[in-house]
């Protein structure tokens, strides 16, 4: 449904943005990769001090285990966005849709306002979401025959207890819609402006 939404307002991603996000991914992954490794070198040293028990160095010994596991996942997911050729591609198609995805969230949000999910790295408009669903199935677009699934579905969607610890304040939700994730932190330039109709790569 959020490809409809796109679809019907005429979102469109464009090259430059493209170029932005997959630039971004990647100076994200380098930033984690850095962090963990001095992470990793801190937690040898704890689990070599002469003062730690054996069980305390059990635990850290499991520690750096998975802090070893989460590099690897993380290193893995650096070298996938900086492939070339086919891959590529398959690559820039998938941030095409993460930021379709964001537009769409980003519209229904100026549409209907209301409240925003977060922390997570992706920002949604949960009550913009719930509102344009409910105009969708009210006017015959789409319909679940499942009983048992739709009352899942509209559990999930609508469900805001589920949400309650992830909601933004009302003083940052502004904020969290107007620049995309990605580009947060400063850590990228925020000029891509939001490209609506003409020629760009759609995220389907």
């Amino acid at each position: 449904m959020l490809d409809k939404f796109a679809d019907d307002n005429r979102l469109e991603v464009a090259e430059p943005e493209i170029d932005a996000y997959m630039q971004a991914v990647r100076v994200r992954h380098m930033e984690t990769i850095i962090r963990l490794e001095a992470k990793r070198k801190d937690m040898e040293r704890a689990m070599n001090s002469p003062v730690l028990s054996a069980a305390g160095k059990a635990r850290k010994a499991k520690e750096i285990e998975q802090l070893e596991a989460l590099l690897k996942v993380t290193r893995e997911e650096a070298a996938r966005v900086a492939v070339t050729g086919e891959a590529a591609k398959k690559e820039r198609q998938l941030a095409a849709q993460r930021i379709i995805k964001w537009k769409a969230n980003q519209a229904l949000f100026r549409k209907y306002g209301g409240r925003v999910i977060g922390p997570i790295q992706e920002p949604e408009s949960f009550d913009g979401k719930m509102a344009y669903f409910r105009e969708q199935a009210a006017a015959g677009c789409f319909r679940i025959l499942d009983k048992n699934l739709e009352s899942f579905f509209w559990n999930i969607l609508t469900n805001e207890v589920l949400y309650t610890h992830l909601f933004v304040s009302d003083k940052d939700r502004e904020g969290a819609m107007s620049h995309p994730w990605w580009l947060a932190g400063g850590r990228v330039s925020n000029s891509v402006p939001p490209v609506s109709g003409g020629a760009g790569a759609r995220g389907n």
